[in-house]
């Protein structure tokens, strides 16, 4: 029997009207606006500075979107709305490598770092090469002695959260020819087998199998469903 259609047409009117609203919303400098700080505890604190900002992970996200419904760069009827985004992504690469706006921070820079890779891989834009390999090799300079990353350039401690949205990235970079050297890749792996729960952690039996947010010698640390899905990603 032939099986179902995974993207039937409910889907993909969803998906239309999506898009549709992404691209009635985009700014004009190609970027989309939200605000930026951090989460503390359950609540999330916008930084001095960040409220309703050109935000540069949620322009990223953005242009993934349209890439994974098939827009390329340039082509098809949002492919301006995708060339304009990624305009805004290279005019926010700092001298450093460092991709930020307003306020954001590595989780940004990596969403970015990734939607530049997928960009690239479509384009094998020059420009846009030399500005991925300043964004990768920046993350790379930040990754610490634990292996890992944190939510500012250079911290010296790290979480799975903002680690492996670095893994990520570096895993798209690398798929289009950008090298990184396997000690950090080594390294970071590394760090989220430390992170990760086993019969041998201080832990409840029911978390075994999980993954916490830092590793098991943290204090106040925990486990959640999307940390263990981030673990194994």
């Amino acid at each position: 029997r032939a099986r179902p259609r995974l993207v039937d047409r409910a889907t993909q009117d969803a998906i239309d009207r999506g898009l549709r609203f992404l691209a009635d919303t985009q700014n004009g400098d190609g970027s989309w606006t939200s605000d930026a700080g951090q989460k503390v505890n359950e609540e999330y604190v916008v930084a001095p500075g960040g409220k309703n900002v050109h935000h540069v992970g949620v322009t990223a996200l953005a242009i993934l979107a349209f890439l994974a419904s098939g827009h390329a760069p340039g082509r098809g009827p949002y492919g301006d709305v995708v060339d304009r985004a990624v305009g805004f992504l290279l005019s926010r690469v700092q001298h450093d490598g460092f991709i930020q706006a307003d306020q954001t921070r590595m989780y940004s820079h990596a969403f970015a770092t990734l939607a530049l890779a997928e960009v690239y891989g479509m384009s094998r834009n020059a420009q846009l090469r030399r500005k991925l390999q300043d964004a990768v090799e920046l993350t790379v300079k930040c990754q610490n002695e634990t292996g890992g990353w944190r939510y500012a350039p250079f911290g010296v401690d790290s979480d799975m959260s903002v680690t492996v949205c670095q893994l990520v990235a570096l895993r798209a970079a690398m798929n289009v020819g950008v090298r990184v050297k396997q000690a950090t890749i080594d390294r970071a792996l590394g760090y989220v087998l430390q992170s990760a729960i086993t019969s041998a952690s201080p832990a409840a039996e029911e978390e075994i199998g999980g993954f916490w947010y830092q590793p098991a010698s943290t204090r106040w640390n925990r486990s959640s469903f999307p940390l263990t899905a981030a673990g194994l990603t």
